[in-house]
């Protein structure tokens, strides 16, 4: 009975892409990890859409530096989010 129900549960989470969408949005909870405690405070997810991370910073000064940081970002992403279909981070 249990494993109907797992299975029930796993085809409805599929079909309505809900798993892609939880995965998705764990960034939310390890961005100060990935990027650091310095980036944590300047930063902030603004939201993730169609693989591509939009990141609002507090300056024009931090989006510039971190363009420079932003593969490097996305390999740490990446690493700690495996399933993660990151292809792009705007800084904002």
């Amino acid at each position: 009975m249990a494993t109907k129900l797992k299975d029930a549960l796993s085809s409805f989470f599929e079909t309505k892409n809900i798993k892609e969408k939880i995965e998705d949005n764990t960034i939310f909870s390890v961005w100060e990890e990935v990027s650091g405690e310095n980036i944590s405070k300047v930063t902030e997810i603004e939201k993730f859409k169609n693989n591509i991370l939009f990141i609002k910073t507090t300056n024009s000064a931090w989006r510039s530096e971190l363009s420079f940081q932003k593969e490097d970002l996305i390999d740490k992403i990446i690493q700690k989010l495996p399933k993660m279909k990151i292809k792009d981070i705007r800084f904002i």
